[in-house]
Parts: structure tokens; C-alpha cells; sequence
């Protein structure tokens, strides 16, 4: 995974291009409170901002989700949304770094499953030989009467 430092000009472009009905997840240095650190840095209070200006809020519970090579839990991953996705999501962490130094996590979203009912197709794949094979003699008797024509 390649790191991707970003400008504030870029994090305003992603808050403004991607703000409504959406999960932005980020492996960040945003230090903010708001996200379970006990501190705010800059980038966090950049963070912050933008958040209020979209209407934005923090998913996660403040649950660490980095580990150190220390062995110390840190709040490097992320998570924003709108209210209305923020209401029926939790957001969880497993508290098992399968090899990596990121904690797994799981966003699930409380909400029905809707089916959609497919509708019989109107064409039928048996016919399609013959059906093509009609256009065929179809373009070739226009030919025909084009060439005749004066």
C-alpha cells in the first residue's frame, strides 16, 4: 500500500467531491479527539474543520486500530460519514493484527437488504440465429433494391 500525503487544498477536494451518503476511510495522521486521541494536531483540527463544513461525523467507537513496534495501540485509522449512515453503522475492531500492524475492522450497516425483482427478458437466446441471420437477409434485399433504384 503506497502512502499518499495529502494538501489541505486535496482533503477539502475529497470532503467536497465525496460528502453525501458515503464512508470515507483513511489510514491517516489526523490526530483529532473527536477519533479517541487524547490530543489534537493540526492535521486534525484541518480534519475537524471539514468535518463541520459537510456535516460529517466520526464512525469509530475510540478504539485504537494501529500498533506500534513498541506494542502501543495508537488512533491512526479512520472513519467519517453523514449522520443519516452514521445512525444505523457500528463500527468494531478485532483485536487480532493477522501479521500486519493494523488491527482489522468491520463497519456493519443495520439496515434490510432490498431484492430487486428481475424481469423476464424479452428475448430469447435460442432464437438469436435465426434472428440474425433475418437482418442479414433483411440488409442484403435493401442492397438489392438500392442497386435498382434510378
Amino acid at each position: 500500500m503506497r502512502q499518499i500525503h495529502q494538501s489541505e487544498d486535496q482533503c477539502k477536494l475529497l470532503f467536497e467531491t465525496f460528502n453525501h451518503d458515503v464512508i470515507i476511510l483513511a489510514d491517516r495522521t489526523h490526530i483529532a479527539q473527536c477519533f479517541g486521541s487524547s490530543r489534537t494536531n493540526c492535521r486534525g483540527k484541518l480534519l475537524e474543520k471539514l468535518m463541520d463544513t459537510h456535516d460529517l461525523v466520526p464512525l469509530k467507537t475510540g478504539s485504537s486500530t494501529f500498533v506500534r513496534q513498541s506494542g502501543k495501540l495508537s488512533h491512526l485509522d479512520l472513519a467519517v460519514t453523514n449522520i443519516s449512515i452514521a445512525s444505523v453503522a457500528n463500527w468494531s475492531v478485532i483485536n487480532e493484527t493477522l501479521g500486519d500492524d493494523h488491527l482489522p475492522i468491520v463497519i456493519k450497516l443495520n439496515i434490510p437488504v432490498v431484492m430487486e425483482e428481475t424481469a423476464v427478458p424479452l428475448w430469447s437466446y435460442r432464437r438469436l440465429p435465426r434472428l440474425m441471420m433475418l437482418r442479414d437477409e433483411i440488409s442484403k434485399l435493401k442492397i438489392k433494391c438500392s442497386e435498382h433504384q434510378i
